[in-house]
Order: C-alpha cells, then sequence, then structure tokens
C-alpha cells in the first residue's frame, strides 16, 4: 500500500532530526508545510493505534501527543 505524503514528509524530518519524538501537530506544522492547518491534528487523531477503522501510523501518548510507530 502507498504510503501518503503525509506520513512520508513526517518520516522525512524525523529522519533529519527536524521533528522529535512525541510531537504534536503544532510541531508537525513547523517542521513542513504544505497541507491545510486543521489536516495536522485531524490526520493524527484519524490515523492513531487501535482507531478500528483506518491504517494505523501513530501512537498516541496522551491527549495530543504522538509518536511515530515502526514501518
Amino acid at each position: 500500500m502507498k504510503t501518503s505524503r503525509f506520513v512520508a514528509e513526517t518520516d522525512r524530518v524525523i529522519e533529519e532530526g527536524r521533528l522529535h519524538e512525541p510531537f504534536r501537530a503544532e510541531d508537525l506544522r513547523k517542521a513542513f508545510g504544505g497541507f491545510a492547518f486543521n489536516t495536522y491534528s485531524h490526520f493524527l487523531s484519524k490515523h492513531v493505534r487501535g482507531n478500528g477503522r483506518y491504517k494505523e501510523y501513530f501512537e498516541r501518548i496522551e491527549l495530543g501527543l504522538y509518536r511515530r510507530l515502526p514501518n
């Protein structure tokens, strides 16, 4: 399955050291742009482990705080 551009960008900025885990939606907005303002928080919350519907890319540490799941 193709990884979304959002996830690819997240992986890239983590690898480059521009984003440290755990992170918040605001940290992602600062690390890379190009998406609508609300996309950052919506994408994170929609794709967390245990969401029951969508591909899981992130783990919620606490409300609003995430880390990337291993590929």
